[in-house]
């Protein structure tokens, strides 16, 4: 018996996982590709110091674009919450 077919398929997306970011370094946006089965909820970006900031984002398919034009160069987090827990990937910004 497939059980696949029957209970569905359970995706399991480690919080120690890196998701992709580009470009690398960013300017004026960022694309995160999502993995397959992810099911993001919401998300946050925060400064190295720990600030949060609410910025302008979109989830497109399997990915989050994401508008940095109004943040400040330098080392950032976006912090993506999801069904199965939170994924935090490092990112740049250069302008």
């Amino acid at each position: 018996m497939d059980l696949s077919k029957e209970w569905g398929t359970l995706y399991y997306i480690s919080s120690k996982q890196q998701l992709p970011v580009f470009p690398v370094p960013a300017n004026s946006h960022i694309t995160i590709n999502l993995p397959n089965g992810f099911v993001p909820i919401e998300m946050h970006l925060c400064d190295m110091v720990g600030r949060q900031y609410n910025t302008p984002y979109q989830f497109l398919n399997n990915s989050v674009l994401i508008d940095t034009r109004q943040l400040p160069p330098g080392i950032w987090l976006a912090v993506v919450k999801h069904i199965y827990g939170t994924n935090t990937t490092r990112f740049i910004i250069q302008k």
